[in-house]
């Protein structure tokens, strides 16, 4: 298996990493590109772990939080991430346990606090229409 590159990140076959991405949301023309680490961007920020098996195969994708008062899926999607072992895996996987993040912490149940916004009703991403929408742009091919 060789190096991964994705969000900014390079893992080395084996690898998992815990990270942090930052997303622009402000409207400006890089609104929805993504930083590692929150180094960059305007201050949107998802938790993701990334895994990089030691064998080629296929990429997993699981997200969870996109509604804030829906919380059995991010303690959920942490539980499965530290329970793979990267050296035992085929393949890579993504997950991100906490997609609408602001709505977590502000405990607004299913829209986004910032502004109204329905991630889950948010694919492909509408740009300019919503900040949310930056953040929906990630998860696009």
């Amino acid at each position: 298996m060789a190096h991964w590159t994705v969000f900014g990140e390079t893992l080395a076959p084996g690898e998992k990493r815990r990270t942090v991405l930052r997303v622009s949301v402000s409207g400006l023309p890089n609104a929805g590109e993504v930083s590692p680490g929150g180094r960059q961007g305007d201050g949107y920020e998802m938790p993701v772990i990334l895994i990089n098996g030691l064998k080629p195969g296929r990429t997993l994708l699981v997200i969870a939080g996109m509604h804030a008062g829906e919380f059995n899926g991010t303690p959920a999607a942490i539980k499965v991430a530290r329970a793979l072992e990267p050296s035992e895996m085929s393949g890579r996987a993504i997950f991100m346990p906490c997609v609408n993040t602001s709505g977590f912490w502000t405990m607004f149940p299913r829209m986004l606090p910032e502004d109204n916004y329905n991630l889950n009703a948010g694919y492909p991403r509408q740009a300019g229409r919503h900040r949310g929408g930056a953040r929906g742009g990630l998860l696009r091919p």
